[in-house]
């Protein structure tokens, strides 16, 4: 991002004592929120008040303040600016008659293809960068655009209709050369499964149209706001967003939540990069908080990642002194060390940037957990000059036109996203994860083992993608559940074997060897950590570490998380001269490429690999 990778503090509070504090260790980035509108609990997400008042009427005071009360603590401040796009409560009770009274925070799919809402919602945000354009240019970096559910483009609507969606959609529908549609599927229609946990491409091919038009209803949306924020800021700033959460939305929620175009909106070049925090789920202790999206194809595309770091810690505050959820997840001091160490390491061995999240203040809290922090930021800044470089021998290659298939009200769908996504972290080996449209011109060449999870899709442009580019080189494929059974717009479980050499109804995991390749089929979306390593051991990849358990590692650095403690071996895929810990600054190694180290429960090792 920018001149490279940041590391970055955010709180929706002031919290000018802390931006301090973190100034003090060398953050000069913070990301700040200007806001119109109400979070989740139906509290402001901002301090310093509204901005949009009525229509065309702005009061930019509340934003200057913010930004001033930055300045003063920390006049070399570099922002990040989210820009609210979601209607204000006024808003929303004055296009009632268009909308139906929705809120873009919630039913951002009813809403967005609004003109109305588009056009006054266009005329403020303009009006916002124009202002901060003229009076911030040395202060303000970058914006994300920022819309629908927690301001994340997340539409909470599933797939309900409004008038000017209907109105979008038989528009949309003819634009791609089908018959008017007339009105969107009732629920019975596009919540129908027909074959166990995948649609039918005939039977059920009006769901499958109306819930390809919602995400692409949320990605046009994405992209009409970032054309008409260039028109502004002609890319002197970076422009990024929310978005691609494919590897994480599962049960009621992969399909509806309209981010399923993530392919056109990464590849627009109105976008500079995206962000996303850790995974939700298995943040504890010996868990493992990986990205939500496919950095792999990000990167691809030559955009940049932020990593968003909001981990709980044992002196987090709830938003309220009502909120009853549990909320301290790391549950005392060295929980919350080692935990920060571990996001820490995973986005540095990642090479992308992170903002530390203090949502509402407390998150980093006494001198051993800032200290921690402050040893962090030394370590990040010396990995910046040098030349990092991914080891990953492994390729998870999703498809988002393949996930419209999936029944998202069934629970076993998550296997395919956020399981698999736990899976892969704790297998052992490193991996990078890329979408389908990726596979034409990205090099493969690294990669022994290429994943499929939910490659369901299949037609000869893409068998010849496959033949062509991934099947081939001695390299293995894993194929779950059963892929290809979308075949040439028809469901035929005989294509299973066709792609794979095995049989749609074949019990257990089976290998076959192919023409100059090797196919490995799963007929169920379930696989185990140690099912993943002993494939991927197979095919020729590197295994660093044999326990179940996070293993982070590039060309510099290599990283454990564990939450039992007890010895580890990590196996390095070449000696190296000399081997540190950077935590604790010991020496572990030299002239080898094996690491014996033991570790405390819990416990996060970092090494340089010199």
């Amino acid at each position: 991002m920018l001149d490279g990778n940041v590391f970055a503090y955010r709180s929706f509070n002031p919290e000018l004592e802390k931006v301090k504090t973190f100034a003090d260790f060398g953050v000069d980035w913070v990301c700040i929120y200007p806001s119109n509108t109400l979070n989740s609990l139906g509290m402001p997400y901002s301090a310093y008040g509204p901005m949009w008042l009525e229509m065309e009427t702005y009061n930019f005071e509340p934003l200057d303040r913010e930004i001033q009360d930055l300045l003063e603590v920390n006049p070399d401040v570099q922002i990040i600016c989210m820009v609210d796009l979601n209607t204000p409560s006024w808003l929303v009770r004055r296009l009632a008659g268009m909308s139906g009274g929705q809120d873009s925070f919630h039913e951002l799919g009813r809403v967005v293809s609004m003109a109305r809402w588009r056009e006054a919602t266009r005329a403020y945000m303009q009006a916002f960068l124009r202002h901060t354009e003229s009076r911030y240019p040395d202060t303000v970096k970058a914006y994300m655009l920022c819309c629908g559910g927690t301001c994340e483009w997340q539409d909470r609507s599933f797939g309900e209709e409004s008038g000017v969606r209907r109105a979008a959609f038989r528009a949309w529908a003819q634009d791609q050369g089908m018959p008017d549609p007339v009105d969107i599927p009732p629920a019975s229609v596009r919540d129908h499964v027909s074959h166990d946990l995948l649609r039918d491409p005939e039977t059920d091919a009006a769901a499958l149209a109306y819930w390809r038009f919602c995400n692409w209803q949320i990605g046009d949306t994405i992209l009409y706001f970032a054309d008409a924020a260039q028109a502004v800021i002609a890319h002197r700033a970076e422009v990024g967003a929310f978005y691609g959460y494919i590897l994480t939305f599962g049960q009621n929620r992969l399909v509806s939540e309209g981010h399923l175009d993530y392919e056109r909106v990464y590849a627009s070049p109105n976008l500079d990069f995206f962000v996303a925090p850790a995974t939700y789920i298995n943040r504890e202790m010996g868990g493992t908080s990986p990205f939500l999206a496919p950095v792999g194809s990000v990167r691809h595309k030559g955009k940049a990642w932020i990593q968003e770091l909001d981990h709980r810690t044992h002196t987090s505050n709830p938003p309220a002194e009502w909120y009853t959820c549990a909320f301290n997840l790391w549950e005392n001091e060295t929980e919350t060390v080692v935990g920060l160490r571990r996001e820490f390491s995973f986005s540095m061995i990642e090479d992308v940037s992170l903002w530390w999240f203090d949502m509402w203040g407390g998150f980093y809290e006494g001198e051993t957990v800032l200290g921690a922090m402050a040893r962090m930021k030394e370590l990040w800044d010396r990995a910046q000059q040098q030349e990092l470089a991914s080891v990953a021998e492994i390729a998870w290659v999703v498809d988002p036109e393949s996930a419209l298939y999936l029944d998202q009200s069934n629970p076993r769908i998550d296997a395919f996203t956020r399981g698999f996504n736990q899976v892969i972290a704790r297998c052992g080996a490193p991996y990078q994860a890329f979408s389908w449209g990726d596979l034409e011109d990205l090099d493969l060449s690294p990669y022994r083992l290429v994943v499929f999870p939910n490659l369901f899709v299949m037609n000869d442009e893409r068998r010849r993608i496959l033949q062509e580019r991934v099947c081939r080189d001695g390299r293995t494929v894993l194929w779950l559940y059963r892929p290809g059974v979308i075949a040439d717009a028809r469901y035929d479980e005989e294509a299973v074997e066709q792609l794979t050499g095995v049989p749609i109804d074949t019990a257990g995991m089976t290998t076959r060897d192919m023409d100059h390749w090797r196919s490995v089929f799963s007929p169920t979306p379930e696989i185990t950590p140690c099912e993943l390593r002993t494939i991927a051991r197979e095919a020729g990849v590197h295994i660093y570490s044999d326990h179940d358990e996070p293993c982070y590692a590039n060309n510099r650095f290599a990283a454990l998380h564990t939450a039992e403690g007890g010895t580890r071996r990590l196996v390095l895929p070449r000696p190296y001269s000399r081997i540190t810990e950077l935590f604790s600054g010991r020496e572990v190694g030299r002239d080898t490429n094996v690491i014996e180290d033991t570790l405390s429960g819990p416990d996060t090792v970092l090494y340089a690999l010199e």
